[in-house]
């Protein structure tokens, strides 16, 4: 006999002989069935655990919807939506009581339709910038003719909030022996969400405050201020320190190297938009006092003195310009340090 998790609100009521009986519910439960047409009826798709072979035959399913979508095909991830719709995704990643096949299954399935696109395009280009001139680049908007070409609608905000607080719960879960871990095993409780956190992080949808609390995840002893290694912290373990199955360790190992490599491209990024303006505001001062120069009535000889810094190749006349921040910011022999960002 199957016991539901939780129980329905159900009040009845008696209308008179001849109408019956009245029920309302209150709260209805969401569940997941699955329909089964070769024997025409519909189970609970929970009750899975039980039954090995449609376990098997569903997870495949699930893989082989996941191997549809490969290369960017976006016109198939538009099709499965009608299979596999949104409510059915998040009522997947959210249960608690899902096997551990079915419950990587539809992590895969969600960063497959939704995500796979997007992410490895940014991880094929990490080493090239696009940088936009002109100011019509800069302030270009989305096209819309052109969204159909791009991977189908999810709210991924909900997914995002909802993974960051499952991972601190499984952190905070997993600092001793857990004997009944989400998914029946610690690689199905940690490998799925840290597949999709990486997957949300390489396209952005992590915010400063995320990929915070991320790193005091990874390793409180070092990113987490509050942090009492002789105190109430003793025994407090990070992602790096905890025990994990080798999948959730190489999927950590991906997270770390895509975490450093945006750390780089956001140091390229502030260096570019530093020196754009900079060597603007550079190229306007030069401007001015050459024009002043030839405006003067100064000898000859004094003008071509003043005038050799705008003669000089570009790498000298940079080296003059940081020698004069040397001069004028009274460092004496101390070099002059660009801004750190």
């Amino acid at each position: 006999m199957e016991v539901p998790n939780q129980s329905l609100q159900v009040h009845a009521l008696k209308l008179s002989d001849i109408r019956g009986w009245s029920m309302l519910c209150e709260d209805p439960i969401s569940m997941l069935a699955l329909h089964i047409p070769e024997e025409d009826r519909c189970i609970d798709i929970l009750e899975l655990i039980e039954m090995d072979k449609l376990l098997s035959f569903h997870a495949h399913t699930l893989t082989l919807y996941a191997a549809l979508c490969y290369q960017s095909n976006y016109k198939t991830a538009h099709v499965l939506c009608r299979h596999v719709d949104q409510k059915q995704l998040l009522y997947a990643i959210k249960s608690e009581y899902m096997s551990g096949p079915l419950r990587q299954g539809f992590y895969d399935l969600l960063i497959a339709i939704h995500l796979e696109s997007t992410a490895t395009t940014m991880e094929v280009c990490k080493n090239e910038y696009i940088i936009p001139i002109s100011h019509e680049l800069k302030v270009m908007e989305n096209i819309e003719e052109i969204k159909n070409l791009y991977s189908p609608y999810f709210p991924l905000d909900i997914v995002r909030d909802y993974v960051m607080m499952s991972l601190a719960e499984s952190v905070e879960i997993n600092q001793v022996h857990n004997r009944d871990p989400i998914g029946g095993s610690n690689e199905n409780l940690f490998l799925p969400l840290l597949k999709l956190v990486d997957r949300l992080l390489l396209v952005g949808m992590l915010r400063d405050e995320d990929v915070e609390k991320l790193l005091i995840m990874v390793c409180p002893e070092t990113w987490d201020s509050t942090f009492e290694k002789e105190g109430k912290d003793e025994h407090r373990k990070g992602l790096l320190s905890m025990k994990m199955a080798e999948g959730a360790k190489l999927q950590m190992c991906y997270l770390l190297h895509h975490l450093c490599d945006i750390q780089l491209r956001h140091r390229v990024e502030s260096i570019i938009a530093f020196s754009h303006d900079f060597v603007g505001d550079l190229q306007t001062d030069q401007l001015r006092r050459y024009i002043e120069i030839k405006q003067s009535d100064l000898p000859s000889a004094v003008a071509a003195k003043k005038t050799r810094e705008f003669r000089c190749p570009p790498r000298e006349q940079m080296n003059a310009i940081l020698c004069k921040f040397k001069r004028t910011t009274g460092g004496g022999d101390k070099p002059y340090l660009a801004p750190q960002f």
